[in-house]
């Protein structure tokens, strides 16, 4: 269910945000179950480097959560949020 509410700045300032981290790995193409592939960056058309023609890891990635009442503020709402109360 997709929800709109509102709090004051103040109340994620004064909570401690969770942090979590992903590893993502990044595909240039994907085969499907009949063993199609299909292209998601064509690097050779884009001249990219050799690196990126195979499938490769990148670094962890950082998720932040506020816990709310109504529910978890999370990506890039909560990396604004974040961003917001190192500028205040």
């Amino acid at each position: 269910m997709d929800e709109v509410f509102a709090f004051p700045i103040s109340l994620f300032s004064k909570q401690n945000v969770k942090e979590y981290n992903v590893r993502l790995e990044m595909h240039p193409s994907v085969f499907d179950q009949n063993g199609k592939e299909t292209v998601l960056l064509p690097v050779k058309e884009l001249g990219l480097p050799e690196t990126y023609h195979q499938p490769w890891h990148g670094r962890p990635h950082r998720i932040l959560v506020y816990p709310t009442s109504k529910g978890s503020v999370w990506g890039i709402t909560a990396e604004i949020i974040s961003e917001i109360i190192k500028l205040l």
